[in-house]
């Protein structure tokens, strides 16, 4: 769509909307993450930074349900330690932190399995 109506300047926004309204429907999950980190950098280069971590967030519940565990805890925290130095606490921030949190929670780095408490995040606060 971008490069058919020549509008480089949305290609971002038009990833992560694609992505977030259509995309899953059609493809496997395990598709859709490469091209979320594709409009996360597209949106670096633009200096969207919000909409690139919106992209960065979007692909957290995709890489949960198709990534290995231990590999899928390691890209979640590599994900929230750049939406944070990009957005600080932005809500996006909040929507990822829990799948960390959780992949944690499954891979037995927490005292209790059922609630979301630990290193990533803490549901109390």
């Amino acid at each position: 769509m971008v490069s058919t109506f020549n509008l480089p300047d949305v290609e971002c926004q038009v990833t992560f909307f694609s992505h977030f309204m259509s995309q899953p429907w059609l493809e496997r999950w395990s598709e859709c993450a490469a091209p979320l980190y594709r409009g996360y950098q597209i949106g670096l280069q633009r200096g969207e930074t919000f909409t690139a971590c919106q992209c960065l967030g979007l692909a957290c519940p995709m890489l949960f349900h198709c990534t290995i565990l231990s590999e899928f805890e390691k890209k979640v925290r590599s994900i929230v330690e750049t939406q944070l130095q990009l957005q600080g606490r932005a809500i996006h921030v909040q929507f990822t932190e829990p799948y960390w949190q959780h992949s944690l929670n499954l891979l037995g780095r927490s005292e209790d399995a059922l609630e979301l408490n630990g290193e990533a995040m803490n549901e109390n606060d």
